[in-house]
């Protein structure tokens, strides 16, 4: 991906460990990252960034989740979701497969 070119990634999950890891791994793959933690801020950055990715880590209440998916399959049907699952060695291929990268 080129600087003009770049997609951006919003991230959020319950640990922040987790998330500077993430984006860690996102950043290198080339994508802007933006992680948000608080639901309110989760939400802004939806309703405001347009991002083209959302990643889901771990540890996100389910009400809230589905409260974002809700959002997403209503207002940006075309964002691209990766529900992570396990630790940062699926991350890559997590993103692959929902960016058909």
């Amino acid at each position: 991906m080129t600087e003009q070119h770049r997609q951006t990634m919003l991230v959020t999950g319950k640990h922040g460990y987790v998330l500077e890891k993430i984006e860690s791994i996102l950043t290198e793959m080339g994508f802007k990252v933006i992680v948000a933690v608080q639901p309110d801020e989760v939400m802004r950055h939806l309703k405001t960034t347009d991002p083209d990715g959302f990643f889901l880590a771990g540890g996100i209440d389910p009400l809230i989740k589905s409260g974002y998916l809700d959002f997403l399959s209503g207002q940006k049907p075309g964002i691209k979701i990766v529900h992570h699952q396990g630790g940062p060695a699926n991350v890559k291929a997590e993103v692959t497969e929902a960016f058909r990268i």
